[in-house]
């Protein structure tokens, strides 16, 4: 950062920004438009994995259960072992993205040499000039 933009970054920097406040920032910048929820920037959440669902994979029967009973929810049981492990320990996922819209300076710029010659020529008709004002309005 001090070679590139010549400027020295604070040791605890990361920890003093306002990381809500920035990701506002990138968004309007670069023109994404994301969910609004609460982002988790500081603790990765991992895949949660209950202890009831490991233990009704390894100790097979439970509680007097039958055969039959334990194939009708093994299925069961293994959906949800696919499903709570699969979580994704990620802050931003594809789906918080709503909408990418294109970012733009001004749509119709401006010269300020135009303006000033436009307000000169009416203010010239104002003042009874007809011929100074219409040339400043033809310019």
């Amino acid at each position: 950062v001090l070679k590139r933009f010549r400027y020295k970054l604070e040791d605890g920097w990361l920890n003093i920004i306002r990381k809500f406040q920035l990701l506002r920032e990138i968004c309007l910048k670069i023109g994404i438009q994301i969910q609004a929820k609460d982002y988790s920037f500081d603790e990765r959440t991992k895949p949660y994995q209950s202890t009831e669902t490991v233990s009704k994979q390894s100790n097979g029967q439970q509680n007097g259960e039958s055969k039959d009973k334990k194939k009708k929810k093994k299925g069961q049981e293994a959906s949800t072992v696919t499903a709570t492990s699969s979580t994704v320990n990620t802050t931003f996922s594809p789906d918080d993205v709503v909408d990418v819209v294109p970012v733009i300076k001004h749509s119709a710029p401006r010269s300020s040499l135009a303006e000033e010659a436009l307000e000169a020529g009416r203010l010239s008709i104002i003042q009874n000039q007809k011929k100074l004002g219409q040339e400043l309005l033809l310019e």
